[in-house]
């Protein structure tokens, strides 16, 4: 009866744990942040990493502002910008990120899935949320 007693014990002591350290911060909700599909990346995980980054949104919005040392990947022409792409990456073969405006859009989504078929070799990631999420985490 004592083992029984203590192992009841200790499972209290460890979920009143669990319980103390959502709360109090130490540990993410599970409800927090959309749930991360495959082939993305979230804005605070790709943060501080050598990466390539590409922007799909419109030249406009590029020039007006953007991740520093992104490239501009003109979804209207993509075999133009898959030629800059290339030739980046082939140059310094890192993990290439690509974006556009926000969640909503699916123009990086596509793109990427376009990139992943032309360079197969190599690791290319849409970022989630996109624009937005990446001034929001900074």
């Amino acid at each position: 009866m004592s083992l029984l007693r203590e192992f009841f014990l200790l499972g209290i002591l460890v979920l009143a744990g669990a319980i103390v350290s959502l709360f109090l911060g130490w540990a993410n909700h599970p409800w927090h942040g959309l749930p991360i599909k495959p082939g993305e990346i979230r804005a605070e995980d790709v943060r501080g990493l050598d990466v390539l980054w590409l922007d799909a949104r419109p030249e406009s919005a590029y020039v007006k502002a953007h991740i520093k040392s992104a490239l501009w990947f003109n979804p209207e022409d993509p075999e133009a910008a898959l030629l800059l792409a290339a030739d980046a990456w082939l140059t310094d073969p890192k993990p290439i990120v690509i974006y556009c405006a926000s969640e909503s859009c699916a123009t990086s989504g596509e793109l990427a899935e376009w990139l992943r078929i032309q360079l197969p070799d190599a690791e290319i990631y849409n970022l989630q949320g996109g624009w937005a999420a990446w001034q929001k985490s900074e």
